[in-house]
């Protein structure tokens, strides 16, 4: 039985569909999380950092936010989300000097993870949205999301 309830599931989606996709977007997250961990851990700051590997240490985070906020998306790796979101604000604050674009993206990673309802994530339950379509579709269309080059 899928932990996401859905309201107005696509008749053409095949059961069990969203539940085994967040589950590989999940899973690839922690992999991720993990590669980035160790790389950051392991390497000087002297040697510098690829900003390719920036863009992936927000990414990892903006995905954690959605984890930490929605842990219904894929229980069996929610518990993990705070964690890799607390790190991935952790890496970009010490990169924003290096790469100003980090600046951008810690911001926006500082505003999805500490509510202006002093709430501790977790916002509306995914349930009471009709389908995942609509959760990534809001993310798509948030301004937060829309990143300016400079």
């Amino acid at each position: 039985m899928s932990a996401i309830k859905h309201k107005d599931s696509n008749p053409a989606t095949p059961a069990g569909f969203w539940d085994y996709i967040a589950n590989e977007l999940f899973s690839n997250l922690d992999s991720l999380y993990e590669a980035i961990d160790t790389f950051f851990s392991l390497r000087s700051a002297e040697e510098g950092y690829p900003a390719m590997l920036v863009f992936c240490v927000y990414i990892c985070g903006s995905l954690a936010s959605y984890l930490w906020k929605w842990p219904q998306l894929c229980p069996s790796l929610s518990s993990g989300a705070e964690k890799i979101l607390k790190r991935s604000l952790e890496v970009l604050t010490n990169l924003k000097h290096a790469w100003p674009q980090a600046t951008t993206w810690l911001e926006a990673l500082r505003k999805v993870s500490f509510p202006v309802n002093g709430s501790k994530g977790h916002e509306r339950p995914i349930s009471e949205m009709s389908s995942q379509e609509r959760v990534l579709s809001a993310a798509v269309s948030s301004s937060l999301y829309n990143i300016r080059p400079y």
